[in-house]
């Protein structure tokens, strides 16, 4: 629990917050938050959206001429939640509700506590067999060190999704292997509605039903049709969704898009999805801009304990789990290939948030190749520090990056503000340095390096970790780069004489 808490304070510690970017992604997701607690409608249009600007990530409802979200409804319905906890807070303190203040509670429900959630139940279920230390070592890495510390402090729905996508395959993995059905249908039901939240979810579903089959031929006929039954009740509500909104069940928001840019790519191959290309693996996978190995580059670790794990003797059910993982991950990572867009505003692979907690079991196996060997300490602690200083400057500073006018985020944009002294929403206004710092020290703690020499390995590691994020420098800047970073200082929450005036959402009348 100690654990939990710390993560817990460094994911609540920012809030970067800058009401003038109008995150496309963000803002249908809030309106549609409002709009069903104060008018009833999942429509973003009307009195609803009250003059705030839809942006382009929405669709027209083809039968009677409403805006929604071109996403599905389920961030929505945790924004509606968080719309009204914020709403009556506001109502019992007699302060007016600001969109700053719903934006945070909205990117706490969805974002930190679905994170805070996740790690709490991976390590309930899988330290018995990994250990403690080494699991909650994977997760810290997993929930500081990958772009999912970035999502945690958004309303993107990829950190929502990874939780119910996770836990629900966990599930069905442990009920389908035990003949619970109650348990596989939990599971099938949580894989089920991440499908709500994300789209992309529904890549993982073959990886899942392929291991729901294969366990229904060895008898667990029971738990098989647990786990369907409970995938086909949110998969159901979804379609029937799409069919009030869209005119049909297979009819999505991505079909009826009204932004041009969107539809032309959307119109492509299926919802945008082509064949696997060489342009699309880089851009999602090794991209300095945005891919995963620039952004995660301890990933192929993780993978190699998840391949080591699926292939141990006997049937254990590490064994299940880590095939399971492997598989969904690869099916995402095949079908981010075969993108024919890259993802607007995001940090590193957004696309493969879902999948990412994946990388967490991985490591709770591959960290005990670690061990004491000072070479292998000295490479993995100088990653391990990249990737905890880069995707904390981003996570705390400014997790909105525009890769349009960027070459290299972390030496245009997240260094400068980290040097010119930016700090976002904080307790009393305090700078992220320490939290950077705090969240070093507690992965180094539950690594423990051990003897002399790997000590010191991983103080070198240290020095190497930073130098590499100081080298991005060296990268040839874009030409619109400085232009970018400018509007980026100009819209920057708080300003100098405190915080920023926020848009006041007054309740509406149905």
């Amino acid at each position: 629990m100690w654990w939990l808490a710390g993560l817990a304070a460094l994911l609540l510690f920012a809030f970067p917050y800058a009401e003038r970017t109008r995150n496309a992604s963000e803002r249908p997701r809030l309106l549609q938050g409002m709009a069903l607690v104060d008018t009833g409608s999942l429509a973003i249009d009307g009195p609803g959206a009250r003059g705030l600007a839809t942006g382009p990530d929405v669709a027209r409802d083809p039968l009677r001429g409403r805006l929604y979200p071109n996403k599905p409804p389920g961030a929505g319905l945790v924004a509606a939640a968080a719309y009204a906890g914020a709403r009556g807070l506001a109502a019992a303190t007699g302060e007016p509700l600001t969109l700053r203040r719903y934006t945070w509670w909205a990117r706490l429900l969805a974002g930190v506590l679905p994170t805070l959630l996740l790690c709490g139940w991976l390590a309930r279920r899988f330290a018995p067999e990994l250990g403690a230390r080494r699991m909650w070592l994977a997760l810290g890495l997993y929930a500081l060190a990958t772009p999912a510390f970035a999502y945690a402090h958004l309303l993107y729905g990829h950190q929502l999704t990874a939780c119910l996508l996770t836990l629900g395959a966990a599930l069905v993995v442990d009920g389908c292997r035990a003949d619970r059905p109650l348990r596989a249908a939990l599971g099938g039901g949580l894989a089920g509605a991440a499908v709500g939240v994300e789209y992309s979810a529904a890549f993982a579903g073959p990886a899942l039903a392929v291991f729901v089959l294969s366990w229904a031929r060895r008898g667990r006929w029971r738990a098989a049709v647990g786990a369907l039954v409970g995938a086909a009740g949110p998969l159901t509500l979804l379609g029937l969704y799409h069919a009030s909104v869209y005119g049909g069940p297979l009819r999505t928001g991505y079909h009826h898009v009204i932004d041009p840019t969107f539809a032309a790519k959307h119109g492509e191959g299926f919802l945008g999805l082509v064949a696997p290309s060489w342009a699309a693996f880089h851009t999602h996978l090794l991209a300095s801009e945005g891919g995963l190995l620039w952004w995660a580059p301890l990933a192929p670790l993780a993978l190699a304990g998840l391949w080591d794990m699926s292939r141990g003797t006997g049937d254990s059910a590490l064994r299940s789990h880590a095939r399971v993982q492997l598989a969904m991950f690869l099916a995402l990572v095949l079908a981010c290939a075969s993108l024919n867009f890259e993802g607007g505003w995001r940090v590193g692979p957004r696309y493969l948030v879902a999948v990412l907690p994946a990388l967490a079991l991985g490591w709770g196996r591959a960290l005990a190749w670690v061990s004491e060997h000072p070479l292998r300490v000295g490479l993995f602690v100088a990653l391990m520090t990249w990737s905890l200083v880069i995707n904390g400057l981003a996570g705390d500073l400014w997790p909105h990056l525009d890769l349009t006018n960027i070459h290299q985020p972390v030496s245009e944009v997240l260094l400068p503000l980290w040097r010119a002294g930016r700090t976002p929403y904080t307790p009393a206004g305090v700078g992220i340095t320490g939290a950077l710092i705090a969240g070093l020290l507690g992965l180094l703690i539950l690594l423990r390096p051990g003897p002399r020499a790997a000590a010191i390995a991983a103080g070198l590691g240290v020095a190497a970790g930073l130098g590499l994020v100081a080298a991005t420098a060296l990268f040839a800047p874009h030409p619109r780069g400085a232009a970018n970073l400018a509007y980026i200082e100009r819209v920057w929450e708080p300003p100098p004489d405190g915080a920023a005036v926020s848009a006041i959402l007054e309740p509406l009348s149905r």
